[in-house]
């Protein structure tokens, strides 16, 4: 069944060549939703942050955002 995220393994080559022509160290592609939703959380309300990350509710966006104290 399809979860309509992307997956690590069909983006994995892409990645890793990405990060070897920035000249970075590799990281998990998946970071980049956690920084899209802390970043977002800021300016946004709860029900269209959970809405734009395609989570059901907001317990699960909850995860992926990190506030500075």
């Amino acid at each position: 069944m399809s979860s309509g995220h992307i997956e690590q393994s069909s983006i994995k080559k892409l990645h890793a060549k990405a990060c070897k022509l920035a000249d970075m160290e590799p990281f998990a592609p998946y970071t980049l939703c956690h920084t899209c939703l802390t970043r977002w959380a800021t300016t946004m309300d709860p029900d269209t942050l959970a809405y734009l990350a395609g989570h059901s509710d907001f317990g699960t966006t909850r995860r992926y955002v990190h506030p500075r104290r």
